[in-house]
């Protein structure tokens, strides 16, 4: 096995780092949960910006429901009225939240297949409903399963838990490595040889679909595994990486395959850990045919229905052209970025919110060495509190800032009753508006003033007779 040629180095990174670490072995299952779990960078959130705001509320459910310790989520939506209709759209809802956050959240790596439940009752007057989403464990995590009775599975925790230990162990060591790399070029290169080196191609069970099968001891990976582990190791080192699957066409045949798009620089690359990796060959052999290459042709490779296609794709491979590397400076932090000629340096990693960057350095155009500093002033935004259209406070304020409310405002025969919107932090220039509701009417008031128009009329109309009998 490949994995021998690495024993040595892996042991003699377990002895150094073993002590620093926190002791996994202790942790509960939702300590591991909280442990594993990646802070996904934002560009690589492609499948969650990607849902509807119901959607984002389910996937963002599911994994609150991971931390706090259910290895089979349980996600449970409950809504006290609605339709057949909208009880159906909830389960489309709950359904591509599930799809969005298998695609992301790959650190995950015991996730198998799931069910879907639904209840609907109909107590006077409206209906309302649950739906309760369970995401099994990959088969081989249960010491008991039957695909035709789930009820009687029983989840093996002695497994799960020490391939919860030796993941973040194995990721620890990998991270260590990685951060003494310079650039996000040498990174990926990093972890895409690990995987390669460290594993060869082969079903055995389950596992060997999931990120397990690539990062534990005795399991073998195929394509998801490697695909998978890749992407949740780039993750945890904030390397902006997403997943995709369909078909792709191997040269003889076309075969169900998962494979990584990963951002460097301003463009997207595809990388296919798996292909670089074929059958046969030297154990030292690292391939490159699949590493930073441009999206190929729908013939070669088809994504599937939930596969999406970040956007601006590499046309040349990487390599292709030069490379010169950027060196950063930013809040006394020094960073290094590759880019390609002609490329710009992506600045988005370092965007703060209610934060102008200022760059002081050439960082578009890229065609020799460059340094480049970034330094940051607030943002100011300006809000008014108007009254109708009179404004009675103008104020500048930074990001953040909380608004000072001015003094009530008042109008005649009305009563204040606030601002809209509702003032709240800053965050972007805002118009408060007066909101008033007319004062109500005093019933007494009301029939003194009906009886004193009633007396003004009879005493109207007596002197108004007495003028027509006196002419008469």
């Amino acid at each position: 096995m490949k994995k021998l040629l690495w024993i040595l180095l892996l042991a003699l990174s377990f002895t150094i780092k073993i002590n620093a670490q926190p002791p996994y072995e202790d942790l509960s299952i939702k300590e591991l949960m909280t442990a594993i779990k990646n802070d996904i960078p934002m560009d690589a959130q492609i499948y969650y910006n990607a849902l509807t705001d119901n959607e984002k509320t389910h996937y963002d459910g599911i994994l609150q429901s991971y931390l706090a310790g259910n290895l089979e989520a349980d996600y449970t939506f409950e809504k006290p009225e609605g339709s057949a209709l909208t009880l159906e759209q909830s389960r489309e809802d709950i359904k591509n939240a599930y799809n969005a956050f298998l695609y992301e959240h790959k650190e995950f790596f015991f996730i198998g297949t799931y069910s879907l439940t639904s209840t609907k009752s109909y107590p006077p007057p409206t209906d309302s409903f649950e739906i309760t989403l369970h995401i099994l464990l990959a088969e081989d995590y249960y010491s008991t399963f039957d695909s035709a009775d789930f009820s009687t599975r029983v989840i093996d925790e002695t497994k799960i838990k020490a391939h919860f230990v030796e993941i973040l162990l194995k990721r620890d060591v990998i991270t260590n490595h990685v951060q003494t790399l310079d650039n996000d070029y040498l990174k990926i290169k990093y972890i895409h040889d690990y995987l390669i080196l460290n594993n060869e191609y082969e079903k055995t069970n389950s596992l060997s679909h999931t990120p397990a099968g690539a990062l534990v001891a005795g399991e073998t990976p195929v394509c998801e595994a490697y695909s998978e582990a890749f992407q949740m190791l780039a993750h945890h080192n904030n390397i902006i990486v997403s997943y995709a699957s369909g078909l792709a066409n191997n040269g003889h045949t076309e075969e169900l395959h998962a494979w990584n798009h990963v951002k460097l620089g301003t463009h997207w690359y595809l990388i296919d850990v798996t292909w670089d990796d074929p059958l046969g060959m030297d154990v030292n052999y690292i391939g490159n045919d699949y590493f930073l290459i441009p999206k190929q042709a729908p013939h070669l490779r088809n994504y599937d229905e939930h596969s999406i296609v970040p956007s601006p794709f590499t046309s040349l491979k990487y390599g292709d052209k030069p490379t010169y590397n950027v060196t950063i400076t930013v809040d006394g932090e020094t960073h290094h970025q590759a880019v390609l000629e002609g490329d710009d340096v992506d600045l988005s990693a370092f965007e703060k919110p209610g934060y102008q960057m200022v760059v002081t350095g050439d960082y578009q155009n890229i065609n020799e060495e460059k340094s480049i500093t970034i330094t940051y002033t607030h943002r100011t935004y300006t809000i008014r509190f108007l009254n109708g259209f009179t404004v009675i406070d103008t104020q500048t304020l930074n990001y953040g800032d909380v608004p000072t409310i001015p003094e009530d405002p008042t109008k005649e025969n009305y009563t204040f009753k606030g601002w809209s919107p509702e003032v709240k932090n800053v965050d972007s220039d805002q118009d408060y508006h007066a909101v008033y509701e007319p004062i109500e009417d005093n019933p007494m008031m009301m029939i003194l003033l009906l009886s004193g128009v009633g007396l003004v009329g009879v005493i109207a109309l007596t002197v108004l007779f007495r003028l027509l009998f006196k002419k008469k």
